[in-house]
């Protein structure tokens, strides 16, 4: 969705929209992968590094692909932020589920 299409409610609220919805994109995606990893193996620290690196890598490579690519688009470094910190997030949450029969807490 491109920034000019949030509502315009001041700089500082759309501005807080924009981060916590790329925080939660990228803790959601996170959490997938890592419920993609736990359905094949066990859950090792390799696993959650990978899982939080290709989460942090994906969300600097659209943001980079913003900058060169899109017109309308620009490269803003908190969202890089928000995406590195939802990844982390959402690897964490993995972390924190290893063990349990399931990490998105629904039966198999």
């Amino acid at each position: 969705m491109p920034g000019s299409s949030l509502p315009k409610f001041g700089w500082q609220f759309s501005l807080g929209w924009d981060k916590l919805a790329h925080f939660v994109v990228y803790a959601v995606l996170a959490v997938l992968i890592g419920w993609a990893i736990q359905r094949r193996s066990n859950i090792k620290f390799s696993n959650l590094l990978c899982d939080f690196l290709v989460c942090s890598a994906y969300g600097t490579l659209l943001e980079c692909f913003q900058h060169w690519f899109l017109v309308d688009r620009v490269f803003e470094v908190p969202d890089l932020i928000a995406n590195i910190i939802g990844s982390f997030a959402g690897t964490f949450i993995v972390h924190l589920r290893r063990g349990k029969k399931n990490i998105l807490w629904i039966s198999q």
